[in-house]
This record gives C-alpha cells, sequence and structure tokens, in this order.
C-alpha cells in the first residue's frame, strides 16, 4: 500500500485560493493569488441569494471572512483558514433561525422659547394758560400751569428659530456634535473640530438669530498619515505608502531571502 501526501504551500506573501469542494454556492474566482494585506470579493452562485463578503489575506498566509449565502431559509457561512506550510480547509454549514422582535418608544419632547420686548414711550405735554387782571389800584397777574403725561406701551413678541443649517456635514474628517448634540439659538456659538485621523484648527460657528442658519468657516481638516518607522534592507514596503492613522499593511522580504512577513500598524 502506497499513501501519497500532497503539501500545497502559498507563495510569499500571498493567499491560496480555498478549495471549491468546501464552497459549494460561493463563487471565489477572485480569490487567487490575493496579497497578505489585501482582500478578495465573494459572491453567491446561481440558486443562491445573499449579499456575500469578502475574505481578507493574513499575514500568515489565510484567508479570514464570513460569506453569507442562502437558498432559502439557510444560512452557509464559510471560514477557510490556509496555513502557509500545509493548506487546511474548513467548512462549517449552520442553520440559523432568527426571530426578530422590534420594540419602538418615540418620546418627543417640545421646547418653547419665547422673547418678549417692551417698548415704552412717554409723551410730555405742557399746557401754559396766563391771566391778567389790571385795576387802577393793583395789579394781579395769575399763571395757571398744566401739564400732561401720556405713556404709550407696545409689546413686540419673538419666537428664536433653532439653527439646523449651516454646518460643514459632508467634510472628511470634521466634527459637528458640539453644535448638534445641544440645540442652539440666536447668537449661540459652537465649536467644529477635527476627528479620527485628521487634524486641524477648530473653527467657531455662530448662530444667526431669526434665521436658523449656523455662519462660519473651516476647519480646515488634514489626514495624519504615517512617513516612517518602516525596516530598511531587503524589504518590500510598498504596500505602507501613505497609510492613514489606525490602518495597517504588510512588510515582506524580497525576493531571495526568507518568505517572512510582518504586519505593520500606523498609531496616531
Amino acid at each position: 500500500t502506497t499513501v501519497t501526501t500532497t503539501t500545497v504551500t502559498a507563495p510569499p506573501g500571498k493567499c491560496l485560493m480555498p478549495s471549491t469542494e468546501h464552497t459549494e454556492g460561493l463563487n471565489v474566482s477572485q480569490c487567487g493569488n490575493v496579497s497578505v494585506g489585501h482582500s478578495c470579493i465573494v459572491t453567491c452562485d446561481t440558486g443562491y441569494v445573499g449579499p456575500g463578503g469578502t475574505l481578507a489575506c493574513q499575514f500568515d498566509g489565510s484567508f479570514s471572512g464570513n460569506i453569507v449565502c442562502d437558498t432559502t431559509t439557510s444560512t452557509t457561512t464559510m471560514t477557510t483558514t490556509t496555513m502557509t506550510d500545509t493548506t487546511t480547509t474548513t467548512t462549517t454549514m449552520t442553520t440559523t433561525t432568527t426571530t426578530t422582535i422590534t420594540m419602538t418608544t418615540t418620546t418627543t419632547t417640545t421646547t418653547t422659547m419665547t422673547a418678549t420686548t417692551t417698548t415704552t414711550t412717554t409723551l410730555t405735554s405742557t399746557t401754559t394758560t396766563t391771566s391778567t387782571t389790571t385795576s387802577t389800584l393793583t395789579k394781579t397777574t395769575t399763571t395757571l400751569t398744566t401739564t400732561t403725561s401720556t405713556t404709550i406701551t407696545s409689546t413686540t413678541t419673538t419666537t428664536p428659530l433653532l439653527c439646523t443649517l449651516g454646518l460643514p456635514m459632508q467634510m472628511i474628517g470634521v466634527d459637528v456634535t458640539d453644535c448638534t448634540n445641544i440645540e442652539r439659538y440666536n447668537g449661540d456659538s459652537c465649536i467644529v473640530n477635527c476627528t479620527g485621523a485628521f487634524t486641524g484648527t477648530p473653527a467657531t460657528y455662530v448662530c444667526l438669530p431669526g434665521k436658523g442658519l449656523f455662519q462660519g468657516t473651516g476647519p480646515s481638516c488634514q489626514e495624519v498619515t504615517c512617513q516612517g518607522g518602516l525596516p530598511t534592507g531587503p524589504y518590500d514596503n510598498s504596500s505602507c505608502a501613505n497609510v492613514a492613522a489606525g490602518g495597517w499593511c504588510a512588510v515582506s522580504c524580497l525576493p531571495g531571502y526568507t518568505p517572512q512577513s510582518a504586519v505593520y500598524y500606523c498609531r496616531n
């Protein structure tokens, strides 16, 4: 009796395509010759429905990812692990029944703010009446002064507008939560910051009275990328160019050197 064992080894810095005998219902044609740190798209074959998914090529030469393709109510989950020296394929078939109960509670809070402007106008009218009586012996002069005061009061009621427009909502790397977490009305101000892997000078926005509109400019946020910290020598660092903060890349040996690879992370 002769036993023949075949060992399939992944090329340096690559992942082997998952075995088709364990991927029924899945189209993995795009997963051949995938480099470490990259991924491929897996779709559902004819007769199967679902979103499919992606498989990521790990630095140890294996694929990792969750793929969903259904025939009727069954969920097929494929997890494929390919080792550097020996190809091992594990297929797990799982049938999942999910019952979802959704309860929605809606709370409505209405805040009414009323600004009252009172204008007081005082009009003063002075009437002077002079009466003169003359006789041969006595001259009498009588002066009569009458003062009339009129007060006119007018009241104007203005309802302030909540500012909801004018913020740089579409700018990448911008955080406007200081302007949206708290209701902003006439003359209120808030700060717009850069967030995540972006840096820049914060900007102040002011709620314009009676318009419901914020006024302000900026900020100008620049993405932070890693420029150093990689090894020098017979290495392939090409996948690490312009990696943003929080990202990662794979560094591998050049041809002719021991096929080892490592993952480098860009810290913020």
